[in-house]
């Protein structure tokens, strides 16, 4: 049909094979699961690998696109719900971070941890903990 469609796999992040779609004459991304616009995210984080969706969000923000296309919540956004999603990683990590620094014990970091630039977000009050809990992994026990 005359369009080209490029397939884009940054390494692990959601799994080991998330794939990207991007179209790149319509400026036109799908990220799967990647991004759910405005909502922390879901649970546990499953096979998410935090530090790892937040570089390769950072390898999706490189591309060329206006439009991106989702799995949940709403079918497609504008490009900075992507570098939302980035950001929302980021300052989680990075809080987490600075709360072991701090001295704060490993253990109370996630049901102690605020985040109040995203307390409008989808399921924060629910979700947040878990995120954080998957994300101190990372810092505690290497995974």
């Amino acid at each position: 049909g005359g369009k080209t469609l490029e397939l884009h796999q940054f390494g692990p992040s959601h799994g080991e094979g998330m794939t990207v779609f991007y179209l790149p004459d319509e400026k036109i991304i799908f990220d799967g699961d990647l991004v759910t616009p405005k909502t922390v995210g879901f649970g546990i984080l499953g096979d998410f690998v935090p530090s790892e969706w937040e570089r390769t969000l950072s390898e999706v923000e490189k591309l060329d696109f206006e439009i991106a296309m989702y799995s949940h919540k709403k079918p497609f956004g504008p490009a900075y719900e992507v570098t939302e999603q980035r950001e929302y990683l980021k300052d989680l990590r990075e809080e987490i971070s600075r709360m072991i620094k701090d001295g704060v014990p490993p253990i109370t970091i996630p049901s102690t941890i605020e985040l109040p630039k995203y307390q409008d977000w989808g399921a924060y009050d629910q979700w947040l903990e878990m995120n954080a809990w998957r994300a101190l992994f990372e810092f505690w026990i290497g995974w």
